[in-house]
């Protein structure tokens, strides 16, 4: 069974599979094949509820006791190491190894499934749209493209539009992969075509499902902002609102997705114009965060940037200033000092100290922040380098030393 069929997260589902764990191996002391299948089921489970510790080491023994009777070539072990590689992707840590460990495992499912199924398998494109991923979050965007376009393509070939009750989950992972390479091609300026594949996820998970699903509402979400950098303010608001009421009915208004969708509607509020309702979104998210994680968790700072860009737009730097001078402290404390998190607010923090003529503060946050951001290997390096530099001609022009302002002009020009 996926575990994202339904959407919302129950705490006697989550006490019930804890219970069963316990049972496993006294349960199953004859049966390995039967006790690494409950492993990898719960294992999976708990990877959809945010429970990754406890998921690693389920998957983990599941796919030594599968690597012990079956070898590699087995395609229990190909789900093994697909959803290892996938836990590594979703609990986010922003890590390269991470990401280079869950590439590897991936790779390895993608050549046992070739190995058994053949190329066209629509099992080889639920891998080919998780390799995707580790390559999209390095920044190598053409080999993330071309992973997702071959991935849909298997699908379409495989799958008949008329009769969407044949093949449910596989038209779930299309719509998941649909999703994935629209998010993509909107980062890399592709607004059109990102559109019309979101649009078309939409639509599949309209067609499956009667009710409320967590893949919907990340796509209504990713519309959103397309929509939104389109310009279309108005159809930007109603989906995004749309996916915001979604994920408060399922999870209720204290859990970190509805704070990811409030900030969202922020967003669009504030690129709108409409900064009123920009800043009173931006709240109710820092007040949700304040109620349940703290002022101290990462997020926070997060919150922070969208309350401060809200009123840089405006022209109130003096305001904004000591908000991200706090957003970074967090960054620094949570993600690390040396993390492109912390090096991306502290070149934002930049560009208002030299609104309020604090140049030598300026200064030493970009040029901190700079060799961070361009030893970074995500797909905000490019846009997050730019604009550093951006800034420190900004800053020198501003600062009366046209000579250094030229410098980093001619490596803005490169």
């Amino acid at each position: 069974a996926d575990p994202e069929i339904g959407l919302g997260r129950d705490v006697t589902v989550l006490s019930a599979l804890d219970a069963a764990v316990e049972r496993i191996n006294e349960s199953y002391p004859n049966q390995p094949e039967i006790a690494a299948a409950l492993k990898s089921t719960i294992g999976w489970t708990y990877v959809w509820y945010g429970r990754f510790q406890e998921a690693e080491a389920l998957l983990q023994s599941s796919l030594e006791i599968r690597r012990g009777l079956f070898g590699n070539e087995h395609l229990d072990v190909a789900e093994s190491f697909y959803r290892l590689g996938v836990l590594r992707i979703d609990r986010d840590e922003n890590s390269r190894d991470d990401r280079d460990v869950a590439g590897e495992l991936l790779q390895q499912a993608l050549v046992i499934r070739r190995n058994l199924l053949g190329n066209d398998h629509q099992d080889v494109a639920e891998v080919l749209n998780a390799l995707a991923i580790t390559r999209h979050d390095v920044g190598d965007f053409e080999g993330a493209v071309s992973l997702y376009r071959e991935a849909i393509a298997i699908h379409r070939a495989a799958l008949d539009d008329e009769n969407v009750s044949v093949g449910r989950m596989e038209r779930v992972t299309l719509a998941k992969t649909l999703a994935n390479l629209g998010g993509l091609l909107f980062l890399m300026g592709e607004m059109e075509e990102s559109r019309q594949l979101l649009e078309e996820s939409v639509a599949i998970y309209r067609r499956l499902f009667d009710r409320a699903h967590p893949g919907l509402a990340a796509t209504l979400s990713g519309l959103g902002n397309v929509l939104r950098d389109q310009g279309d303010y108005e159809s930007a608001e109603r989906v995004s609102r749309e996916a915001l009421e979604m994920v408060r009915a399922a999870f209720g208004e204290d859990h970190y997705e509805v704070l990811g969708m409030l900030l969202n509607m922020a967003a669009v509020f504030r690129e709108a114009g409409e900064y009123a309702a920009a800043d009173s979104t931006a709240t109710e998210a820092r007040e949700i965060l304040r109620a349940t994680l703290g002022e101290e968790h990462r997020l926070y700072a997060t919150v922070l940037r969208s309350l401060a860009s809200t009123l840089t737009v405006q022209g109130e730097h003096a305001a904004a200033a000591p908000l991200l001078s706090q957003a970074v402290e967090i960054a620094s404390n949570t993600y690390g000092a040396s993390s492109r998190q912390t090096a991306g607010l502290r070149s934002i923090y930049a560009e208002c100290l030299i609104q309020l003529g604090r140049y030598r503060e300026a200064e030493r946050h970009l040029l901190g922040a700079l060799p961070i951001l361009q030893a970074e290997h995500s797909v905000y390096r490019q846009q997050a380098v730019s604009e550093s530099l951006e800034r420190l001609v900004e800053l020198y022009e501003a600062w009366g030393r046209p000579e250094q302002a030229s410098e980093y002009r001619a490596l803005l020009a490169r």
